[in-house]
């Protein structure tokens, strides 16, 4: 399953950066990183306080301790995708 995850850092900015810098360094020196299921790599938006990427993986797991992981830094949201074609059949059968 792919999921889109898209967030922004609650305030203040400058003390949840440096504690999302720390957190990420954290999941990377576990083992916890999402990097393998990385499809569309963190984008940052340029208007806004909000990043994004795509990731894919079978495990939910994985999702839910990122999740867990940056709840206290973060405003998020994870939300599933799926091809069209799939959701066209669905709809269409």
């Amino acid at each position: 399953m792919k999921y889109l995850l898209v967030w922004h850092v609650k305030d203040p900015f400058k003390d949840n950066l440096e504690k999302t810098l720390a957190i990420q360094k954290k999941r990377v020196d576990k083992g916890e990183a999402l990097g393998e299921t990385i499809l569309f790599p963190i984008h940052s938006f340029v208007t806004e306080n909000k990043a994004c990427m795509i990731v894919e993986t079978e495990d939910y797991s994985k999702i839910a301790k990122w999740a867990a992981a940056y709840s206290s830094v973060f405003n998020y949201k994870v939300i599933p995708l799926v091809e069209w074609s799939s959701i066209r059949e669905y709809f269409t059968s």
